[in-house]
């Protein structure tokens, strides 16, 4: 627009002066601004042109600033995705890192646990071990002396009983029926005898020894056999005694703990129910 102005006052000033001149035609003033008229409309076209070039040179430029702007922005914008994004990859290698130490520490100290537990239990297996050894030989040990004292009391017992047998002298041996403990006349037969022998030892000591059968004891007054042996013992040293017997008399009873005869038969049952009239001489005979 402002060009198109500038152009008209310029043939408006031209025509001013062409009339001034007072000798132009008017054909000749129409040649004159014809062709003025085109060199302005090339000129304004040429301008527009240049203009329109400036223009879009001037909107690349703007276009390629803002791009450059728009990929710094982008770079900077990845950079620091790529930084937040190292970092956090960092944290997470560090965070597993840690984890991996933990566990390897966990697992290290689970490895030294059961070391010592292994190592404990093995100790401990030693030790029983070496216990029930020594056990052992405590146990071997004392079953031989056990088994020595043992001889050693049996020898004794035997040695005993040898010198009893050798000293002791028995000079009766009474039967009773089943289950009974009263004297037979047979009985007191044979402890007269007894009296009489018993007569020629001063100062001996008589023991009476009570035997029984073995068989079970059903009811009556008596409740085992250790009571029937010990009623007939009984029954014989008062016998002894009423027939004027003043030696020093001990009753014991034996059961069926020392029997003669075998105690499943009768005739062996008969036989072991009986009582013993035992002299042990301490003096001379008469």
């Amino acid at each position: 627009m402002k060009f198109s102005c500038l152009a008209i006052i310029g043939i408006f000033i031209l025509s001013i002066a062409l009339i001034g001149c007072g000798n132009l035609k008017k054909k000749e003033f129409d040649q004159v601004f014809t062709e003025y008229k085109s060199d302005q409309e090339q000129m304004h076209t040429e301008i527009n042109t240049k203009i329109t070039g400036v223009d879009q040179k001037l909107d690349k430029e703007a276009n390629d600033r803002k791009a450059g702007v728009d990929e710094a922005k982008k770079a900077a914008n990845d950079a620091m995705a790529a930084a937040e994004q190292g970092d956090a990859d960092t944290l997470d290698a560090t965070k597993s890192e840690d984890e991996k130490i933990r566990q390897d520490a966990k697992r290290l100290a689970q490895e030294a646990e059961d070391s010592a537990k292994k190592f404990a239990q093995a100790e401990a297996e030693k030790v029983r071990q070496q216990a029930e050894k020594d056990a052992r030989e405590a146990m071997n040990k004392a079953n031989s002396a056990a088994g020595a004292a043992d001889q050693a009391n049996k020898d004794i017992a035997k040695l005993r009983t040898d010198v009893d047998k050798m000293r002791m002298i028995t000079v009766a041996v009474v039967k009773f029926g089943s289950g009974e403990v009263g004297l037979s006349k047979a009985a007191k037969a044979e402890l007269d005898k007894a009296v009489d022998e018993i007569k020629k030892y001063k100062g001996a000591s008589i023991v009476v020894k009570g035997h029984a059968d073995g068989a079970p004891v059903l009811g009556g007054s008596f409740q085992s056999n250790w009571d029937i042996s010990q009623a007939r013992a009984n029954a014989v040293v008062k016998y002894l005694k009423d027939k004027g017997v003043t030696n020093s008399m001990e009753a014991v009873a034996r059961a069926h703990t020392e029997p003669i005869a075998s105690p499943f038969t009768k005739d062996g049952q008969a036989k072991n129910r009986r009582a013993e009239v035992i002299v042990y001489p301490s003096g001379v005979v008469e």
